[in-house]
């Protein structure tokens, strides 16, 4: 592990289901877990598309750091105004490094 390459600070939050209004209807609120935390954030890949008359864009992202037991995919980070949504978790073989695939939505 090279700790050069965790440049980047990213913040680490988790989301609640809080109940809103006469009708029931929920909302969901993130809250932070852990803020500045180190990380490698690399962007692997771009995605376009058509949503009635509105184009959304988005970014596959891969966030490197040192292993946390409290990620998960219903996780996200932010990293400065970018919204990375947790995809999938892929922690080294020593529980060392942890990769997370992510999702960023543009609109």
């Amino acid at each position: 592990m090279r700790v050069s390459m965790y440049r980047h600070r990213v913040t680490l939050q988790t989301a609640t289901e809080s109940t809103a209004g006469s009708y029931g209807e929920t909302s969901l609120t993130w809250s932070d877990v852990a803020t500045s935390i180190p990380a490698e954030v690399r962007v692997i890949g771009e995605t376009e598309g058509d949503r009635g008359e509105q184009v959304q864009g988005g970014a596959t992202v891969i966030v490197t750091m040192r292993y946390r037991s409290d990620v998960d995919q219903e996780s996200r980070f932010l990293y400065g105004t970018r919204e990375l949504y947790v995809q999938g978790v892929m922690p080294d073989v020593r529980n060392r490094e942890l990769a997370c695939t992510c999702a960023e939505k543009r609109t």
